[in-house]
């Protein structure tokens, strides 16, 4: 599953898997791979509701969902479905998480993903994200422009760029408004906890899907 699966536009490809404990639950899964679940049925049910904050609509696209990681620059503003990064940004951020000339004049800067407030797909967000500088670490966002820097014809110095927040992250990742960080947590540490979690969003998906599949209360 991807949280690309519900309109959040972050790749994040994990592996779930829902085991049946009791003989009883058995008939309901099958080793057949040709009767593998790669999707979360809509359902209209209280558990799934929108007052708790979740659209479980699948989204199809035109790519494999396990490729977009590989897309070109202009592939990655994602499919029309999808929200817009703006949807998940703060108002007011630290001016620390703007990046220093030292970073954007280095030559491995360019291979960076950047991504503006109007694209529909952010890379995979790690735990190292803010302490390594690669690609597949996390997305930087470009406040200057809608879409993200082009960095073969564009001065990357003149760009403002930046990490997204701690609470940025939260929001991508599904987490609710009431979840906060300790006062006491690093920039870096709010990073790497969040980069160490699963997407919220996804994980209840599948848990609903199990349940209403038996149906049993949500």
């Amino acid at each position: 599953m991807n949280p690309m699966h519900f309109q959040i536009p972050n790749h994040r490809l994990r592996y779930f898997l829902v085991a049946a404990r009791h003989p009883e639950d058995s008939s309901l899964y099958s080793q057949d791979k040709d009767l593998i679940f790669n999707h979360v049925r809509p359902c209209d049910c209280e558990g799934m509701s929108s007052k708790n904050g979740l659209d479980c609509k699948y989204v199809e696209i035109d790519h494999p969902i396990d490729k977009w990681h590989e897309l070109g620059v202009d592939e990655c503003y994602g499919p029309t479905q999808m929200h817009t990064v703006d949807s998940y940004l703060e108002v007011d951020v630290d001016e620390s998480l703007y990046l220093t000339e030292k970073i954007l004049s280095a030559p491995w800067a360019r291979h960076l993903s950047y991504v503006g407030s109007k694209d529909r797909c952010t890379v995979c967000f790690t735990s190292s994200y803010g302490r390594r500088f690669n690609k597949s670490s996390g997305s930087f966002l470009d406040v200057s422009e809608e879409f993200g820097v082009n960095t073969d014809t564009e001065n990357i110095l003149q760009q403002k760029l930046r990490f997204f927040s701690g609470q940025e992250l939260l929001n991508l990742f599904g987490f609710p408004k009431t979840f906060i960080f300790p006062d006491n947590l690093s920039r870096n540490e709010k990073f790497k906890c969040v980069g160490q979690s699963i997407n919220v969003v996804v994980v209840r998906a599948v848990i609903h899907e199990h349940f209403c599949r038996k149906k049993t209360s949500c």
